[in-house]
């Protein structure tokens, strides 16, 4: 039996989950090569939902302070209160 890490992990297809594909072939597939793939571990929920938010914020404040300029600046996610 292998142990598979029980962490969350986030990274490009090209490196993770469609490594042995070529970019042609993950393009064929309809995996564009800016895809970011999220492989979610067993950490607590709220902490998850918290640092997926504080990184969506600050790419989303680097899109909007880049000087390429790029109109689109992904609107920040936050967590809905818990009840």
């Amino acid at each position: 039996m292998t142990t598979m890490p029980v962490e969350t992990v986030a990274g490009p297809p090209a490196t993770t989950s469609h490594v042995e594909c070529t970019s042609a072939e993950r393009e064929a597939m309809g995996i564009p090569e800016t895809l970011i793939r999220y492989s979610v571990g067993i950490e607590d929920p709220d902490d998850l939902i918290r640092d997926l938010t504080q990184a969506l914020d600050a790419v989303a404040q680097q899109t909007r302070s880049s000087e390429d300029g790029m109109a689109f600046a992904p609107k920040p996610l936050y967590a809905k209160e818990r009840t």
